[in-house]
């Protein structure tokens, strides 16, 4: 028993006669498909690298913030202390309880902060670390944003009254 061949349909040679004239579609096609999966892995790639960056800039700008609050606060003890002044006749000199009234004022503000005051009769010296929110790795970048300011009664608006 002989199999017959079965000759194509006259629509099967249509599609073949097709394929054979518009082979370069089928390559477009086939590129196209590629250009997806190129992207696919610049994405895989990239989106790490997107991530790290986004984490760094966010540590960034919590370490600035994190400094001027501790300038701030700085500045708030060194007012606060500078303001407990003893006069020894005409001469205003700071009181020997003034570092106990900056750190007092700091405290009030911000538990958190860690503080230190130094003084003498004339000059009263305040350094402020504050710790910034951290995401992430921000451990590298800083640990404490820390301030040291220093004043007296010869400092500010009211030197000379």
């Amino acid at each position: 028993m002989q199999k017959k061949m079965m000759q194509p349909s006259t629509s099967q040679q249509v599609g073949h006669k097709w394929l054979q004239r518009h082979a370069h579609v089928r390559a477009r096609v086939r590129a196209r498909s590629r250009r997806g999966e190129a992207y696919a892995s610049l994405i895989v790639f990239l989106l790490p690298l997107f991530i790290v960056i986004t984490v760094l800039v966010f540590n960034g700008l919590s370490a600035i913030a994190a400094q001027r609050r501790a300038q701030g606060l700085a500045t708030l003890g060194i007012q606060a202390g500078t303001s407990a002044v003893h006069f020894d006749g005409s001469t205003p000199n700071i009181s020997p309880n003034a570092c106990a009234v900056a750190l007092a004022a700091i405290r009030n503000t911000s538990p958190n902060a860690v503080a230190t005051c130094t003084a003498n009769s004339r000059l009263l010296t305040v350094q402020v670390a504050v710790k910034p929110p951290q995401l992430g790795f921000a451990g590298l970048i800083v640990d404490y944003a820390r301030f040291r300011m220093s004043g007296g009664p010869g400092f500010g608006i009211n030197h000379g009254e």
